[in-house]
């Protein structure tokens, strides 16, 4: 590493011209000023599903600690910190967003980014999405008339004729922290008394835990018996 005074810093064994940075903007607002940025630039590759290199921009814990190549960001420390090079594009092989991911930062907002830095890497709470709740549900409704042999048609399709629904597939997700995600999914269909749930905790460099429940019938001849 050489000394700062000749302009210069190694990151990842390459040497960094730190007179190539912009200068730090004047006070910054992180909602209106920095969010945009990681939004539409780096939660591409640094969400928090499956982050590249194991480093992710989605909440501000996760973003000091850094993954797999180190830390990333230090706080009032903008021109040491390697985010900075990497997306002032100042190390080889490291430019960030990389080609195809994203258009390069302007000058204006890698020094929107190293105020942000300096200024301690403000990151308001209400800004974190963690107790965001994503959910979907498909409902469904079917209705089968069978013209013919229907204990064949029972043995062979293993549904009864007649009026079912309910919902096809339901989800629900949380991402509980920076490392920590729960889900649950499953199926319920009347008629067909077929139902299903599965649970999931995952926590990143821990393990996971599932769980579920499966429930369904095979009708196999026209007098209700089923499997």
């Amino acid at each position: 590493m050489l000394a700062l005074a000749f302009g210069a810093f190694s990151v990842c064994g390459a040497e960094v011209d730190l007179g190539k940075l912009p200068p730090p903007s004047a006070k910054v607002d992180f909602a209106n000023d920095i969010k945009p940025i990681l939004d539409n630039s780096c939660l591409r590759c640094h969400g928090p599903e499956k982050p590249k290199s194991r480093f992710r921009l989605d909440h501000r814990d996760a973003a000091l600690r850094g993954g797999a190549k180190g830390v990333d960001i230090l706080p009032g420390q903008s021109d040491r910190s390697p985010l900075i090079h990497y997306v002032a594009r100042l190390v080889e092989d490291m430019a960030m967003p990389p080609a195809g991911k994203g258009e390069p930062l302007t000058r204006e907002q890698v020094a929107l980014l190293r105020a942000w830095i300096d200024q301690g890497v403000e990151w308001p709470a209400d800004t974190n999405a963690f107790a965001r709740v994503q959910y979907s549900v498909t409902p469904t409704f079917r209705f089968l008339s069978v013209s013919g042999n229907q204990r064949n048609f029972r043995e062979q399709e293993g549904l009864r004729e007649g009026a079912s629904g309910g919902v096809q597939s339901f989800t629900l997700s949380q991402q509980m922290d920076a490392d920590t995600k729960f889900q649950l999914e499953g199926r319920a269909l009347t008629g067909q008394e077929d139902y299903q749930v599965k649970l999931s905790l995952e926590k990143n460099d821990v393990g996971f835990a599932r769980a579920g429940y499966e429930q369904w019938r095979r009708y196999y001849d026209d007098t209700g018996g089923y499997y």
